[in-house]
């Protein structure tokens, strides 16, 4: 945890698995996830989460890793499955939350995607994250008006939350208020200069 905050030196890493190398890794398999986690070697995380068989491994956070390792190596169900038990495992965890709905959203699933949203909101109804994702739900299903309500209360906490405010423009574009798509293009690259996602919007619109 103080390398992924404070000092991510590699030295660090070095100096962990100079105590790990001792351990055998199927015994202490959440500190050899959370080692190669850290490392980014996604590809030994997922190779290592073969040997927890059964489930028999409560650590949401090991869950979590393994989970993003395998959206990070394309695996997209799999990294479903992982969140969902991180999920399981510590079920009022936002973070976690969170990236499960996102995943169901890559995967098409915006029922199950607006579920967790949802109960993301039920536990804080400020998180900016779940408003705009959930407001991106709607927006999948073409419920514009629902849509841009959800954005709209993301920017009502952050009015300068950037991923609010692109699906702010496209909602303008879909209701081809160009005058207004080019008003917020323009204040967000005041704020967000040289961001890609913006220049994309700022593309479209020529």
């Amino acid at each position: 945890m103080h390398y992924e905050k404070f000092n991510n030196l590699p030295s660090l890493l070095d100096s962990a698995y100079f105590y790990l190398e001792g351990f055998p890794e199927e015994t202490y398999l959440p500190y050899w996830i959370y080692y190669y986690y850290l490392k980014k070697d996604y590809f030994k995380v997922t190779e290592l989460a073969g040997k927890n068989k059964g489930d028999t491994i409560t650590d949401a956070a090991m869950h979590y890793q393994i989970g993003q390792s395998y959206q990070n190596t394309g695996v997209l169900l799999k990294a479903i499955e992982e969140y969902r038990l991180a999920v399981k495992y510590m079920p009022f965890n936002l973070d976690y939350l969170n990236k499960l709905g996102s995943a169901y959203l890559t995967d098409n699933s915006q029922d199950k995607a607006k579920a967790v949203f949802e109960k993301m909101l039920e536990l804080n109804p400020e998180r900016t994250d779940a408003l705009n994702n959930l407001g991106f739900t709607y927006l999948l299903d073409q419920d514009i008006a629902r849509a841009e309500k959800y954005f709209r209360e993301a920017l009502g906490y952050d009015p300068k939350y950037l991923n609010a405010n692109l699906n702010l423009v496209k909602i303008y574009l879909i209701k081809n208020d160009i005058f207004k798509a080019q008003q917020l293009i323009s204040m967000l690259e005041s704020w967000y200069p040289g961001n890609a996602d913006v220049g994309k919007l700022k593309a479209m619109m020529k």
